[in-house]
């Protein structure tokens, strides 16, 4: 895996709790998409940070069978894959712009389908109340 130089420090905070876990559910995997896309149109990434970011995210997708099922992550987690490579993260001009709306669309579906904050309803949910 790539360094995570430049990168977001809520973005390396997360990514490196996701990568010591042995599986990564839906909801841990559309946070990260949806704090990617919150870092990025906050203006707080290069175009070589993109692309690292996309690389993580990829990786989670392709490594967890249950997030890479055929679903919406599909769409998501393939995006990202195309833009994993060094340079290929361009959002800014109109023949990539169509992509880069596609896929916060498919984030927004995702994360009203599956939740897209782990703390958030974790803290919902009583433990007693967890089966």
């Amino acid at each position: 895996m790539p360094p995570l130089t430049g990168v977001p420090d809520d973005f390396v905070r997360l990514a490196q709790q996701l990568m010591v876990k042995s599986n990564v559910t839906k909801q841990e995997f559309v946070q990260l998409c949806k704090l990617t896309v919150d870092l990025i149109e906050a203006g707080t990434t290069t175009l070589g940070s993109r692309s690292t970011m996309a690389y993580y995210i990829a990786s989670f997708w392709l490594g967890n069978d249950n997030v890479d099922d055929g679903s919406i992550t599909n769409d998501i987690g393939g995006q990202f894959a195309d833009w994993e490579i060094p340079g290929a993260f361009i959002i800014d001009d109109n023949s990539h712009r169509p992509y880069w709306e596609a896929l916060k669309s498919w984030i927004n579906i995702a994360e009203e389908k599956y939740g897209g904050n782990a703390e958030k309803i974790s803290r919902k949910t009583p433990k007693s109340k967890i089966i």
